[in-house]
């Protein structure tokens, strides 16, 4: 018997990763900070490979890259789609620009930027439920839900342990002419 080579070719229009970051703007001065990619999808439900990576000015972010580094050589060395940097390893009053890079089974690649500033002093966690931007028409009503959490506080003075928050829904579009309610 004779043996015999066959090149398969990849896809004409190969699937590329979609990236779905959940991640804050910004977190308090004693929070640590989660990246959350896990609803990433196109690979076919095979294994993805995820490498995060962050920049900002000068060397000031060393340990972050460090723990990004721990985190992408986890998992065989296809990394993590969830990520939690310690609060105690961020710099203060820092603005990161973190990049995620996804790659799926057949070797194409996504990318997505997010920006994210470690405050100098606590801020309350808030998340506004459900897809962003959220659709509707005029005759529906729009329902917004929102999760906030006081700030940690452990790493601040104990005169700050008492506080207390208060929040204010604005519409800045100008597009909407009901009552916020």
């Amino acid at each position: 018997a004779m043996n015999q080579t066959t090149v398969i070719l990849g896809p004409n229009s190969p699937t590329l990763p979609t990236i779905a970051i959940n991640s804050p703007s910004a977190v308090g001065v004693c929070d640590d900070l989660k990246i959350d990619a896990s609803s990433t999808s196109g690979s076919g439900g095979r294994t993805m490979k995820f490498n995060y990576t962050v920049e900002c000015s000068g060397s000031i972010c060393e340990n972050v890259t460090k723990a990004l580094d721990d985190f992408n050589t986890g998992s065989s060395g296809y990394g993590t789609h969830t990520v939690t940097i310690p609060s105690i390893i961020m710099p203060k009053d820092t603005r990161m620009v973190f990049q995620l890079e996804v790659s799926n089974f057949l070797g194409e690649h996504s990318y997505q930027t997010v920006i994210i500033s470690k405050l100098g002093y606590p801020a309350p966690l808030v998340s506004i439920q459900g897809t962003n931007p959220m659709d509707t028409t005029y005759s529906d009503e729009l329902v917004l839900r929102a999760d906030a959490e006081l700030p940690e506080m452990s790493c601040v003075v104990d005169s700050l342990s008492d506080a207390k928050m208060t929040y204010v829904w604005t519409e800045t579009t100008g597009k909407y002419t009901g009552s916020l309610e």
